[in-house]
Parts: C-alpha cells; structure tokens; sequence
C-alpha cells in the first residue's frame, strides 16, 4: 500500500451507494459511520477526481484542488472520504469498472493473462497519473476484486499453484504499472527532446571499443531501435513464460485449494 493514507482512518469515511453491480461487497472502511452531506456525492467526487488528474496531472493534485473544482470547502470531502488513500482506491475501482466487465479473452490462460495485460497497459496509457508513485495504493474495491478474481480463475485454470497465483496477481499489475511509467516519462528527467536524446545515447553507445564490450556494441542497433510495443511483448512473454514453470497439471475440479 502506498502511502497516501492511514488505515487507521478509514472507518471515518462516509460512502454512499457506488454505482455498478450492487451484489459486489464493498470493503468495510468503505462503509458509512457519519450522515453523508447531501450536497455531494461519492460518484461526483471520483469522477470530478479523474477528470482533474487528467486534465493537470498528479503532482498538482489535492484535495483542496479537488474542493475547488466541486465548488465546496476541502474539509466536505471528508464527509465522504477519509483521505487521499482512500479516494485514490475508489478512482482505480472506478476506472476498472469503466474498463467493462471482468472477462478476458482467449481459450488458454496464458492468452487470458496477456489480454489481463493489454487492458491493463491500456487504462494507464490513457490515465498515466495511474503509475506515479504517489497514486501507489492497495486496490480492494469491489470491481478491482471482480478483475482479480477473474485472473486468479485464469493462473489457477492453467494448473498455477494457488501460493503462486496468488503471489502472480500482485507482480503482473506492478509489472505493467512499472512497465508503463518508464513508457510515458522514461526521458522526462533530460532537458532535450527524447529523439534527440535517444540519438546521442546511441551515437555513444556505438562509439564503446568493440574490444572491451564486444557484445554490448554488437546489440547496439537494437538497444534504441526496439519500440515500446515490442518491448512490453517480450517483457509479457518472459514474465508468462516463467510463470507456466510453475504450472502442475490439474484435475476438472481445479477451484478446490491446495
């Protein structure tokens, strides 16, 4: 979990009734310990929320921004949100359940957690404030769960121990979110444009003496050439690939626990 909130301080927030399927549990800290102030709602707190991080990015945000932009005092939010923490997990949950239902494509499981993958990578594409460290938190809400439930259906389908299953679906989200954040502003901290950044990095790297790094200089037409797509495919590939290592064969009734 990031660091944006204090646990200890959930029960304090006041919820209304989220928007999606109803039979979906919602956590506990979600729940309502004071009367909600009827002027605002939850659902126009999280989407007024997305659309100011999208529009100014993280490192602007706040909560007396996000006051500002609803037209009321910061300390209304926490009428209904205990903290940046907690609203931060009610956007992710928000943003999943926008994604469309919890299902992935494909016959095997492995197709399944590529597809997992592709979504995922998409989303922070779109919402790239997603995979800054401070929106790190540990996503519990109830479409988060749904998603979650459907990949871990997926590992374990294909014979993934359930230890390894469950260890698989906290590294596949921080592999994409890592994955991405690199993608998006991996050059952010050079003063010039990245083409041109790129340029010089490989007009260096051409440069090394083949007799000192002789198998550096005969990859370099490969180290700057290889664009992101392919990069995530074999990034994916490799992370699949090792988790398949772990597969055991199972039986029809593979939902029983080890």
């Amino acid at each position: 979990m990031g660091a944006l909130d204090d646990p200890t301080r959930r029960g304090d927030a006041s919820l209304p009734e989220p928007r999606g399927d109803a039979s979906l549990p919602e956590p506990p800290w979600w729940a309502a310990r004071r009367p909600a102030r009827a002027t605002l709602s939850r659902e126009a707190i999280v989407e007024t929320a997305i659309a100011l991080l999208d529009r100014e990015g993280i490192a602007r945000f706040s909560m007396r921004r996000l006051a500002d932009a609803l037209g009321t005092g910061a300390a209304s939010l926490y009428w209904h949100v205990s903290g940046k923490g907690q609203l931060f997990e009610m956007i992710v949950d928000r943003l999943v359940e926008r994604a469309g239902p919890p299902e992935l494509a494909g016959e095997q499981w492995t197709d399944q957690v590529r597809d997992w993958a592709h979504k995922t990578r998409a989303v922070m594409h779109e919402h790239p404030w997603l995979t800054a460290p401070d929106a790190d938190i540990f996503p519990t809400g109830p479409n988060v769960m749904a998603q979650s439930e459907v990949l871990l259906g997926a590992l374990r389908s294909g014979g993934i121990p359930d230890r390894t299953a469950a260890i698989a679906v906290h590294l596949l989200p921080l592999f994409v979110t890592a994955f991405v954040r690199d993608e998006v502003s991996g050059l952010d901290g050079h003063d010039e444009e990245p083409e041109r950044v790129i340029a010089q990095i490989a007009s260096y790297f051409a440069s090394l003496p083949p007799e000192r790094f002789p198998h550096f200089t005969a990859v370099v037409p490969h180290v700057t050439a290889v664009d992101w797509d392919e990069r995530f495919e074999v990034a994916l590939e490799v992370l699949v690939g090792g988790l398949a290592t772990f597969a055991e064969p199972r039986a029809a009734g593979y939902g029983q626990p080890d």
